[in-house]
């Protein structure tokens, strides 16, 4: 900062902190070139740094790995709805009489179309 606004020369500021005069010089080329970047938030840090091709890359394969877990999601969530599905309304119950579901609810059901053929007749012995 001293370098900055001039009050010290490269000199003898080298000399106040012990270190070369070069490095003081570094130092308040990099200070110049950054300034503005000390008082931006991160945001907009972000948004002024360029992405590189390893960004990129590591993007890709962040939304390639959500894709396939997403997808795994989707396709065993329609594997529940489909066996729930059946187990409610298509599946012969012993308790209506080794009927389906569909069949009790709204009185007929083909089962030639649900590939189910006529039940057998179960009488229990009690």
């Amino acid at each position: 900062m001293e370098a900055l606004r001039g009050e010290l020369t490269v000199a003898e500021i080298a000399g106040k902190y012990q270190v070369y005069p070069n490095q003081v010089q570094q130092w308040k080329k990099k200070l110049m070139e950054g300034a503005s970047e000390i008082f931006q938030s991160k945001a907009e840090r972000k948004e002024n740094k360029p992405y590189t091709e390893d960004d990129l890359m590591k993007k890709i394969g962040r939304l390639e790995i959500e894709n396939d877990f997403l997808r795994s999601v989707s396709l065993a969530r329609f594997g529940v709805q489909h066996y729930v599905n059946f187990y409610n309304s298509r599946r012969i119950h012993s308790a209506l009489q080794y009927r389906m579901s569909d069949e009790v609810y709204f009185g007929t059901c083909n089962r030639q179309t649900v590939g189910y053929s006529k039940p057998r007749v179960f009488t229990p012995i009690f």
